[in-house]
């Protein structure tokens, strides 16, 4: 069993901080572990996951805290004009954001940066900073431990990733629910507001942007289909954001998502329970789905979303990316578009090998899928 006073006074003692922030985050802290010790069995090695997650945040918590008050100045930085590529999951996002982030002249969300956005104690000018290195490591240990992972979501250390993660240090993210199997947190989440989770995503970035030298015109490349369900607290905060929705058919979206999240699931539990996988999404993503449906409706004009076609990434994705570029009012020029060239040649889809999944292991038919998923059928139908 898991303590939370336990895990505030370890990062406090390795860091000589006490400062965690907001009560929402410790609200959400305790509803987690809660969660945790209570919703299902971890594994060993699960245990040790979670506690070194928990760890990290806190330890992340405490060190961004303290730059901020040494260095207020911080959230001056201007962050509200990203570029953000939204979509359910499996939709062609990760090809997209990384290939727009070869652009030398954006921000790059590289995964090292979304582990730990505060630079450890032990980093000098003239060495590479070590959370590089800390990432390295731990997408090692993943690789090992869950074998499937990079065929399904190849991402290393420097490679760019989705700004969810950072959304984690905040204690409130859909990305936690799917991510193990803890629905007490996520029956608790849904009856929360999101917008402190916005809000602090929004300084960590701003955390990030003065570490790497201001603005500089760049805005940052962000992605995460976990934003689908608050896409106006999404255009609030960074109100003049670029929004892109991927769009691919939804059941074998659905059912390419399930083999993610129960790999995903692998690193907590043995054996993995599908059916529970298969609850998570419905709790999470077909949810969000509804969710961004209704806001389609009701604030379309204001949400001023780009819609794009998964197999228009596969044949074309330069060609969307030129689109993309004109709707947020840049100009996708010869250097950039080469880097992104190079990039896409050098990153050949299935290189780690190819991944089968079918929909019924996770507890669906195409018929529940249909029904899920309704509205969001009912005006883009079935995209292939």
């Amino acid at each position: 069993m898991f303590s939370v006073d336990e895990m505030l006074a370890e990062a406090s003692a390795d860091t000589g901080l006490s400062d965690f922030g907001e009560p929402e985050f410790m609200d959400a802290l305790t509803v987690l572990i809660d969660s945790v010790n209570t919703d299902a069995v971890l594994s060993d090695i699960g245990a040790a996951a979670v506690s070194d997650e928990v760890h990290r945040i806190l330890i992340n918590r405490l060190r961004f805290a303290e730059d901020l008050k040494k260095h207020p100045e911080i959230l001056d930085q201007d962050v509200s004009d990203p570029i953000v590529i939204l979509g359910m999951p499996r939709t062609g996002t990760t090809k997209l954001q990384q290939m727009m982030s070869a652009d030398p002249q954006v921000q790059r969300l590289s995964c090292w940066r979304l582990l730990n956005p505060a630079p450890f104690p032990s980093a000098t000018a003239d060495q590479e900073d070590p959370r590089i290195e800390y990432a390295r490591q731990s997408v090692a240990m993943a690789n090992q431990m869950m074998p499937d992972w990079k065929s399904i979501h190849a991402v290393g250390a420097e490679d760019v990733d989705e700004e969810v993660y950072l959304m984690t240090f905040s204690g409130k993210a859909i990305v936690i629910g799917a991510g193990r199997d803890v629905p007490t947190y996520l029956d608790w989440l849904y009856e929360q507001s999101m917008d402190y989770a916005y809000s602090y995503t929004k300084r960590l970035l701003k955390y990030l942007q003065w570490q790497d030298g201001g603005k500089r015109n760049r805005p940052w490349v962000l992605k995460s289909p976990a934003q689908i369900g608050s896409t106006d607290l999404l255009r609030q905060h960074f109100p003049r954001a670029t929004l892109v929705y991927t769009h691919r058919e939804i059941h074998t979206a659905v059912a390419s998502l399930g083999k993610l999240m129960a790999t995903s699931w692998g690193l907590f539990y043995d054996p993995v329970d599908t059916r529970k996988v298969g609850q998570a999404i419905r709790r999470t993503f077909l949810a969000e789905l509804r969710k961004h449906m209704q806001l389609r409706e009701s604030m379309s004009e204001k949400l001023n979303i780009l819609d794009i076609l998964y197999e228009d990434i596969r044949a074309d994705a330069i060609g969307v990316i030129e689109r993309i570029y004109q709707h947020a009012g840049r100009e996708l020029m010869p250097r950039r578009k080469q880097a992104m060239l190079e990039w896409e040649a050098n990153h050949p889809q299935h290189a780690s090998g190819k991944i089968s999944y079918v929909l019924e292991d996770y507890g669906f038919t195409r018929a529940d899928i249909d029904a899920e998923c309704e509205a969001y059928l009912a005006k883009f139908g079935g995209q292939e």
